[in-house]
């Protein structure tokens, strides 16, 4: 687990840059930033969002489990051009 990523994705969770959810993230009319998902979300859900959005997907289970906030949750997407490039930065 990557400590700098779960930093990053709590600064947007704080900030209120996150959309949570799919259905929520395809609905969404902002295409900046990153989606994160788990292992659990399917492929065909996983294809949809990339049809929908051009940004980067990233896996990052330990990571997302991390937060209480968001054990139900499969997929995130952050908002923030800035938070987004330092987690896809830090996960290479």
């Amino acid at each position: 687990m990557n400590n700098k990523i779960v930093t990053y994705i709590s600064f947007a969770l704080k900030s209120g840059k996150v959309i949570f959810g799919m259905d929520d993230i395809i609905k969404s009319k902002k295409n900046i930033g990153a989606i994160l998902y788990k292992k659990d979300l399917s492929e065909k859900n996983l294809n949809k969002i990339k049809d929908k959005k051009n940004m980067p997907c990233l896996l990052l289970t330990e990571e997302l489990d991390s937060f209480e906030r968001l054990k139900g949750v499969k997929v995130i997407m952050i908002t923030d051009k800035n938070l987004s490039d330092a987690i896809v930065s830090n996960a290479k």
